[in-house]
């Protein structure tokens, strides 16, 4: 396999000048020294004529962009498999990494014999443009069904969420009423209340009180005792319950994620995450299977021994 880049070079070195078939080059081909040979093989041959549409066969369209350079070679792949009818194992991801240029330099090799054996192919190549369009429309169906079964999921959430914040409001309402309600009663809790329409007043006559219950210390025994103070605790108390409803009302408006929820923002990414469950899910139930031999065996080897 030393050699396996020199027959490359015999062929396309007899067919086109350029691009110039070096060993450096032919021993691990970068993809635009493919699309070189490619294009000036079309200009000489007119194989693959029709394949590329004219943006394609721009350079600075195949520069630009991996997709661009994974589409454009696919095609040259794909016509030379049917062309050739032959079904050899390559990969265009690998292609752009620079790997197994051995299967690189086949295709190429395959490419040349479709591209002189002089015959007529443009009805193959127009047969597996509208078979591949035909799969690309169905791709954006799926794709158009994806994004607005999404966005009618996040309207759901959406509304629901506005329901639970009314839901909330109404019922804080509710509670604000009842508990100012009580503090009218309590003497002591109407002091504090910052709900009460004049909060500074309350305050000053809090901090009185405050120092009023500090001043009434008993030095009797050498020892001080302080008179509780209920203002305090019920202040501390009543802050206690107000965070407790903010963190009720964020909770509901921000629900937590689960760490193994995905969230998909192209349709290919939900295609990938189905592939990987599938897998996932196939080798579970194999696992399981092997449990279950084992278990059995286990039980048979048991059963014998008891017999």
């Amino acid at each position: 396999m030393a050699d396996y880049w020199s027959e490359t070079g015999k062929m396309f070195g007899s067919l086109i000048q350029k691009p110039k078939m070096t060993e450096k080059l032919l021993k691990k081909p970068p993809p635009k020294y493919i699309y070189d040979i490619i294009l000036n093989t079309m200009s000489k041959t007119g194989f693959p004529k029709g394949l590329f549409t004219a943006e394609e066969e721009d350079h600075k369209y195949f520069e630009s962009d991996a997709r661009h350079k994974l589409d454009i070679l696919q095609k040259a792949i794909d016509i030379t498999k049917i062309v050739m009818n032959e079904n050899f194992d390559i990969k265009c991801t690998n292609i752009l990494k620079g790997e197994q240029p051995e299967k690189t330099n086949y295709f190429l090799q395959l490419f040349f014999k479709a591209a002189t054996n002089g015959k007529d192919n443009s009805a193959l190549i127009q047969k597996y443009l509208e078979k591949k369009n035909k799969k690309e429309d169905k791709k954006k169906k799926k794709e158009k069904n994806f994004y607005k079964k999404l966005n009618e999921d996040k309207k759901k959430s959406a509304m629901k969420h506005l329901a639970s914040v009314n839901n909330i409001t109404n019922e804080n309402k509710s509670i604000n009423n009842d508990n100012d309600n009580k503090y009218n009663n309590d003497n002591t809790l109407i002091e504090i209340s910052p709900k009460n329409k004049n909060n500074n007043k309350n305050y000053s006559n809090k901090y009185s009180n405050l120092n009023d219950n500090f001043n009434n210390i008993n030095n009797d025994n050498n020892s001080f005792s302080i008179k509780p103070n209920t203002l305090v605790y019920n202040e501390i108390k009543e802050k206690e319950i107000e965070k407790e409803k903010e963190q009720n009302i964020l909770s509901k408006l921000f629900p937590q994620k689960d760490k193994n929820q995905k969230e998909f923002i192209t349709y290919e990414d939900y295609e990938n995450y189905c592939a990987e469950q599938n897998v996932l899910e196939m080798n579970k139930r194999k696992e399981e299977e092997k449990n279950k031999r084992k278990i059995k065996q286990i039980q048979d080897i048991i059963c014998h021994d008891e017999d």
